[in-house]
């Protein structure tokens, strides 16, 4: 036989839905917490509500750079996600399986940028049959900045010894240079940001 189409079985419902990201400012090589979550548009109200909850789910990430480019720089390290290096375009995300909670929200445990810069960290998810959500994609991004844990500063020359018995360096008035290099975080505990810091 033949079948007949009804208007119940054309009708489509559609939901604003993405994901909010959150991953706070933090100094260089000092990882942070950060947050995803799974949100839509609420039926009845212009609130969000979970996209998903209570299930665990696949999501791409991949990084960008705001400032001082917006340009992939292929050198520089990468945005660590829960220890996992992540991609640098859309082009070559890194998938992370992520347990999302009741409210659709799970934690990004530890974010991890080893520079200095404005980074933008973005994730994106599709649906497919076997989650029973197919056709439902998410997508979101938030920028954070990455900034050194201090700059060392050091004389062209030293004397390791550091007491009397070195040598007079300069006499009051003369002029000497010395290297700024920017350092990241080593640890809470560091005193010296010119031993052991990575630049």
């Amino acid at each position: 036989g033949s079948a007949t189409a009804t208007s119940a079985a054309c009708t489509l419902t559609f939901a604003d839905s993405g994901f909010l990201l959150s991953v706070p400012d933090q100094t260089a090589n000092k990882p942070v917490t950060g947050t995803i979550q799974a949100v839509r548009k609420s039926d009845n109200s212009a609130s969000c509500v979970p996209a998903f909850a209570s299930v665990t789910r696949t999501v791409n990430f991949w990084s960008g750079y705001s400032n001082p480019t917006s340009t992939v720089n292929t050198a520089a390290p990468a945005i660590k996600v829960n220890g996992t290096a992540i991609g640098k375009s859309s082009a070559a995300t890194t998938a992370l399986s992520l347990a999302f909670d009741a409210t659709g929200k799970a934690a990004l445990t530890s974010v991890n940028y080893t520079d200095a810069g404005e980074m933008i960290l973005n994730a994106s998810y599709s649906g497919s049959t076997a989650n029973n959500d197919s056709g439902l994609t998410l997508t979101g991004s938030d920028t954070f900045v990455s900034a050194p844990a201090g700059i060392c500063i050091a004389p062209a020359t030293t004397c390791s010894a550091g007491d009397a018995s070195c040598p007079a360096f300069k006499r009051a008035g003369e002029t000497f240079s010395v290297s700024l290099t920017p350092v990241a975080w080593e640890s809470d505990s560091d005193t010296d940001l010119c031993t052991g810091n990575a630049v």
